[in-house]
C-alpha cells in the first residue's frame, strides 16, 4: 500500500473500510497517499466518482469516504476531480411502464400527483372545493407535521405527543407557571378520555426542576398492560419543531369538519381527521403500482445501473467542493473521535433533525 495513514487515523477507517479496499483505492488512482507521496499529476482519471448505496449505509460511506480524501488526498477535491454519483432508491412500475425515483422526497411528490388527480376536497367551513395546488400544499403541510411528529417522539410518547399538539397550544410560560401547566394538561387528559378506550388510560404528574424553578409533567400511559413513560419539559416545547407542529396542527384542523369529504367522480371517501385525507391520497397515488425498493446497488442489474446511474445521458454526478468535506470531516471526527461530550452533545442537538433512520 502506497504512502502512510496515521495509525489512529486508520485504526478508525478500518472498522468500516478494510486495508485492502483502502489499498486497492488509492493504486486505482495511483497518485499515492500522504503530503510526502502524494503527486497529483499521477492522477488516472479527470473524475473520481463515488458511488454508494441511496440508504443511510450508503451515506454513512460517503461520510467515511470524503472524509478520507479531504485528510488525505485534499488536492482531488481542490482541482474538482471529485464527484458523487446518484442513483435511485425506488423503481416504480405501473402496467410495462417503469420511472426510477431518486429518494423519499421524490416518491411522495410521484404519490401526491398521481394520488390526488381528478381528486376533489369538500368541507362545510369552505364555500370552494380544494383540488390542485391547494390539495397539494395541504397534503404536503400534513405529510410535513407527520415528520415532525415521528421526529418528536424520540423524546416523548407519540400518542401523548398527538394528543398534546391536537387539543391546544403548549408554551413556554406555561413550563414556568404549575397552575397554567396543570390547565393544560387538564385539557389534554379531556381529549384523551374522549377519543381513547376505556381500557387506555393516561395519568400525569407536575414536577419541579430545582435548578431554575420551571415545571415538567411525567406521563405514564397504559395499553393492553404495557406501560409507557414520557416526559413534557421546556427543552422539549422551545424546540422550533414543536412550536411548528403545534401551528401545522392548528391550521390542518380548520380544514376539516364533521362533513368533510374527499370526491373523485362518483367515489366518495368520508374524512373525519386530516390524516385521513393524506392517508387516501397516498393509498390512491400507490393503486396500481410495485414499487421496489433497492437496498443496494447490488440489487440492480447491469443494465439497470448503466441507464440509472452510469449513462452520461442521463446520470446526475454532483461535484464536492471543500464546503462538503469540512462539513463530512467535523461529522465524522465528532461521532468518531476519542471525546465523548462533543458526541453527546451533537447527539442531543441533532435527534429531532433526523429523517431516514435504519433500525
Amino acid at each position: 500500500m502506497k504512502g502512510k495513514i496515521l495509525n489512529v487515523e486508520k485504526a478508525r477507517f478500518d472498522k468500516m473500510l478494510s486495508s485492502q479496499e483502502i489499498g486497492t483505492m488509492i493504486t486505482a488512482l495511483g497518485t499515492g497517499i500522504g503530503r510526502d507521496d502524494f503527486d497529483i499529476s499521477k492522477l488516472r482519471y479527470h473524475k473520481v466518482v463515488i458511488m454508494t448505496d441511496a440508504d443511510v449505509d450508503g451515506s454513512h460511506i460517503l461520510t467515511l469516504l470524503l472524509t478520507f480524501f479531504y485528510r488525505q488526498m485534499p488536492e482531488v477535491i481542490e482541482r474538482g476531480h471529485l464527484y458523487i454519483a446518484q442513483p435511485p432508491l425506488y423503481r416504480v412500475t405501473r402496467g410495462k411502464k417503469s420511472r426510477y425515483i431518486a429518494n423519499d422526497d421524490e416518491l411522495f411528490e410521484f404519490l401526491l400527483e398521481h394520488g390526488s388527480e381528478g381528486k376533489e376536497y369538500f368541507s362545510s367551513s369552505s364555500v370552494k372545493a380544494m383540488s390542485g395546488d391547494r390539495l397539494h400544499t395541504t397534503i404536503r403541510s400534513i405529510n410535513r407535521l407527520q415528520r415532525l411528529q415521528n421526529r418528536l417522539s424520540q423524546r416523548i410518547d407519540a400518542t401523548v405527543l398527538k394528543f398534546l399538539v391536537e387539543s391546544g397550544k403548549t408554551t413556554i410560560k406555561m413550563m414556568r407557571h404549575s397552575d397554567l401547566l396543570e390547565e393544560r394538561m387538564q385539557a389534554l387528559s379531556g381529549a384523551f378520555d374522549l377519543a381513547t378506550r376505556a381500557d387506555e388510560t393516561l395519568t400525569w404528574k407536575i414536577m419541579e426542576n430545582a435548578e431554575d424553578g420551571s415545571f415538567w409533567v411525567q406521563f405514564q400511559r397504559r395499553d393492553h398492560g404495557r406501560v409507557m413513560l414520557s416526559r413534557l419539559d421546556k427543552d422539549l416545547v422551545g424546540t422550533a419543531e414543536f412550536a411548528e407542529a403545534q401551528k401545522l396542527c392548528a391550521s390542518m384542523q380548520n380544514l376539516v369538519d364533521s362533513g368533510a369529504v374527499l370526491k373523485h367522480g362518483e367515489k366518495v371517501w368520508q374524512i373525519s381527521h386530516f390524516d385521513d385525507l393524506a392517508a387516501t391520497i397516498e393509498s390512491e397515488g400507490r393503486r396500481g403500482l410495485n414499487i421496489q425498493r433497492y437496498k443496494g446497488l447490488g440489487e440492480m442489474d447491469p443494465e439497470q445501473l448503466w441507464e440509472t446511474t452510469m449513462d452520461p445521458k442521463v446520470r446526475t454526478f454532483l461535484r464536492v467542493t471543500l464546503e462538503d468535506v469540512v462539513n463530512a470531516d467535523e461529522a465524522f471526527s465528532t461521532l468518531m473521535g476519542d471525546a465523548v461530550e462533543p458526541r453527546r452533545k451533537f447527539i442531543q442537538d441533532n435527534a429531532l433533525k433526523v429523517r431516514n433512520l435504519d433500525v
